[in-house]
């Protein structure tokens, strides 16, 4: 018997997820990208203005301990390779990125509210309070619909990469020898490394280099520190101040220019129609790339939002007589009330 046929047996409500419709498609991959990337920012700045952000990290420090956020994404990801997660592995018109991007953004609007409602669970400063059953089935469904959109699943970004990578070999057969396609991907893939375009690993460093070397009391200063705090520490002052502790300021730039003008070259060897195939390919590549390098962090599973998530899967755990069974525990959690 499945996880999910023994759950229906049993009476429990199995994840529901959301539709590929449940917003208007963008008009375009750019659109698609920074929609995605407003709607989750907006999304956060909202529940800032609401909530107070120095009464979050006020919450974060008095009733969520420093160990819980310090080991929360490899006790997270404990949680995730144990389980057997029930979403579709179907690919359908999926396959289209301002398509997915859509329904990441919807996912993830999701995945935000309900951390915001656990976190209101949290500063009441109840621990069993994150062992509710009805709030479990919610967290399941909820990583649920996370992991569909996710680096594992069979429509997550990983997968539609792979799949364009090998439309762009297919494509390249006959005009470029195997490493000059290879170096071809390799540098059609790279972000641009703009202030905005860029990975999470640049980006927080470029904040914590704000913080280090800039004027303290500043404007920029102040914004690098939010930065840091909302997208790289999960609100915890403690962390950012062992980030900021650790942190050697870089030396040198990257090699950007000679890496696009060696990308043209290549692709200015090809014939036009070729070269307008593998343009859009890598343009699509490159989007998706950025939703693994900077949205996945900033929004997913190690953020704060994930946190949340994972502080009612820790606790679930630690009761006696549960386990890594998700589905297990929930029956249990069930039962026991």
């Amino acid at each position: 018997m499945t996880p999910i046929e023994m759950l229906r047996e049993r009476g429990v409500e199995t994840p529901v997820l959301p539709s590929v419709e449940a917003a208007p498609l963008p008009v375009s991959l750019d659109g698609a990208l920074f929609g995605a990337l407003e709607v989750c920012e907006q999304q956060r700045a909202e529940y800032e203005a609401r909530m107070g952000f120095d009464t979050i990290l006020d919450a974060m420090a008095r009733f969520v301990a420093p160990h819980r956020v310090t080991t929360s994404i490899d006790s997270y990801r404990t949680v995730i390779r144990k389980n057997k997660w029930l979403y579709p592995t179907v690919v359908g018109p999926i396959g289209e990125v301002p398509t997915f991007m859509n329904l990441w953004a919807a996912v993830h609007t999701d995945y935000h509210t309900l951390a915001t409602q656990i976190f209101d669970r949290v500063i009441n400063g109840d621990t069993l309070a994150l062992t509710d059953p009805e709030l479990y089935a919610e967290v399941i469904a909820s990583e649920t619909n996370r992991g569909w959109v996710g680096k594992r699943s069979p429509i997550g970004p990983d997968r539609q990469i792979e799949q364009r990578e090998a439309l762009v070999e297919a494509a390249l057969i006959g005009h470029l020898e195997d490493d000059e396609v290879d170096a071809l991907l390799t540098l059609g893939g790279l972000l641009p490394t703009s202030r905005v375009l860029r990975s999470a690993e640049q980006d927080m460093l470029a904040q914590l280099s704000t913080l280090v070397l800039g004027t303290a009391g500043s404007e920029e200063t102040d914004q690098a520190r939010r930065r840091m705090l909302r997208d790289y520490t999960k609100y915890s002052v403690l962390d950012l101040d062992e980030k900021l502790a650790a942190f050697v300021p870089p030396r040198g730039g990257g090699a950007t220019s000679s890496s696009m003008l060696a990308l043209d070259d290549l692709l200015d060897r090809l014939p036009h129609r070729t070269r307008a195939t593998v343009t859009v390919l890598l343009s699509e590549i490159r989007a998706l790339n950025f939703l693994n390098l900077n949205l996945e962090p900033r929004f997913s599973f190690k953020s704060w939002a994930g946190l949340m998530h994972g502080l009612v899967f820790a606790a679930v755990r630690d009761l006696p007589g549960m386990s890594d069974d998700i589905y297990g525990n929930l029956i249990n959690l069930k039962e026991t009330k």
